[in-house]
């Protein structure tokens, strides 16, 4: 699960994104559920920057509670994130994410990132007002501390994650885990 996440953007930001350049961006120490947060999407002209409330709740759900998190595992079949994991996929930009590790006596939080860059691109995907964050089994050095993280994209495969002419074939091979080369540490 993927419930808070951190991002500092600074002058590399709209770089390191492909976007162009645009408006001083705030930082987000503890982004949440119900919060209005930058997304990074395709358009004809390139990458664009818009905002949406992380939280989705379909027009079926009887829950108050919304959807923040969408298994990778089942995300193509699901009738709530089927269309839009085939028109709607998103990157959530981040510096890093939070995750608790439970005892048996208590819940401890960890913060993950990428030790060689300042960013990490989670793969997300929108809807008309809102968006939910992919997640996926947690990787071996992971594991200990969360059984389930944010699907991480490598750079490398952020375009052909928000290019709407990437076939359903060549989406599916992006949604197991990456290799981890998080570092992570006790808040």
């Amino acid at each position: 699960m993927c419930g808070r996440f951190a991002l500092y953007p600074d002058s590399d930001f709209y770089t390191r994104f492909n976007l162009p350049e645009g408006k001083e961006l705030v930082s987000y120490p503890n982004a949440s559920p119900g919060q209005n947060l930058p997304l990074v999407v395709a358009s004809s002209s390139g990458n664009r920057l818009i905002t949406k409330l992380w939280g989705y709740h379909p027009v079926w759900s009887s829950s108050s509670r919304p959807l923040i998190n969408a298994r990778s595992e089942t995300v193509a079949d699901k009738p709530a994130f089927k269309k839009a994991f085939a028109t709607s996929r998103c990157l959530v930009p981040a510096s890093g994410y939070y995750e608790w590790q439970k005892t048996a006596t208590s819940s401890n939080p960890f913060y993950f990132k990428d030790p060689d860059s300042k960013y990490i691109g989670l793969a997300g995907l929108y809807f008309d007002d809102s968006f939910v964050i992919l997640t996926t089994a947690a990787t071996p050095d992971l594991a200990p501390i969360h059984d389930r993280m944010p699907l991480i994209l490598p750079p490398a495969s952020e375009s052909l994650w928000l290019s709407s002419d990437t076939s359903h074939s060549d989406l599916l091979p992006l949604l197991s885990p990456q290799a981890s080369a998080l570092s992570f540490q006790p808040v």
